[in-house]
Formats: C-alpha cells, sequence, structure tokens
C-alpha cells in the first residue's frame, strides 16, 4: 500500500488532489494535513511515498480558544525546511495556485523554483506543478511525476 500526504488547506483543491491521486494508485492510503503544525506532527518516522505540498498554508488549524492562524504565504517552505533538518528523502511535489513562489523574499516563477530549493536544501523535491481550477493540464503532469516516482 501507498502512502501519500497531501498537504492541502483548500477542501476543493485537496478533493481535486485526492482524487487524482486515487486514479493513478488505486492502494493508496492518503494522508492529509491542512497547517504547517499539522504537515510537521503529520511526518512521524515513517516516509511517504510522496508528499504533495501547497506553499501558502495557515501556520496552524482553527481551534476553539486559540488565536487565529496566521496566513504564512510561504508555509510550505517550513515543512521543506523540517524534512531538509530530519534527513528525509520523501519525494515532495509542490502543487500550487500561485505562478510564483516567494523564497528568502524574492519572488521565483515556478520553472525556477525546484533548482532554489534543491539549492538551499537538501530535499527530494521532484516536481513543482501550478493548479488551476479551470485546466486539467496539472492532473497529467502530477500523472506523469507520480508515474516516474513510484
Amino acid at each position: 500500500m501507498h502512502r501519500i500526504l497531501i498537504v492541502e488547506d483548500d477542501p476543493f483543491k485537496y478533493r481535486e488532489l485526492a482524487s487524482a491521486v486515487t486514479e493513478q494508485t488505486p492502494d493508496v492510503e492518503v494522508m492529509t494535513a491542512s497547517s504547517v503544525r499539522e504537515a510537521v506532527a503529520s511526518l512521524g518516522d515513517d516516509p511517504f511515498d510522496c508528499v504533495l505540498l501547497d506553499i501558502a498554508l495557515p501556520s496552524h488549524d482553527l481551534q476553539k480558544g486559540q488565536g487565529a492562524p496566521t496566513s504564512l504565504p510561504s508555509g510550505g517552505l517550513e515543512i521543506l525546511m523540517e524534512l531538509n533538518y530530519a534527513g528525509r528523502k520523501d519525494p515532495i511535489v509542490i502543487v500550487t495556485q500561485y505562478p510564483e513562489v516567494e523564497i528568502e523574499g524574492r519572488l521565483y516563477p515556478l520553472s525556477r523554483v525546484r533548482k532554489k530549493i534543491t539549492d538551499l536544501m537538501q530535499v527530494n523535491l521532484v516536481g513543482v506543478i501550478q493548479f488551476d481550477r479551470l485546466s486539467g493540464a496539472w492532473r497529467g503532469q502530477l500523472a506523469s511525476i507520480m508515474r516516474k516516482h513510484k
């Protein structure tokens, strides 16, 4: 059984990603995290076969009695840093709806994000995909990446 972690705070996008994953890998256990805190807690000791990671994430989930979560435009980078620190080599695919990602205070087009991140950290970033609700192109890109890294 394959284990996939989807780190995504948008319920619609999560459902689309989970659907695409189960189409590609029917024998899959899909786990989910919707904030930086929850994603870090979900990592545990066992590696995932793939981590689908949104970049813009809240700091934590909204819970009664706690303060409102802080929106982090680069929250996914914190998760990548945690994976780097732990020496984890889980295959990671960034799936973002934005055409650019902010890294160290500078915006990078998606075509340059993978190289920039792998220059900064020792993580197994296998792809960067732009999610577009109106286009299915991202599904084909995700399927291709997942086939290569099974």
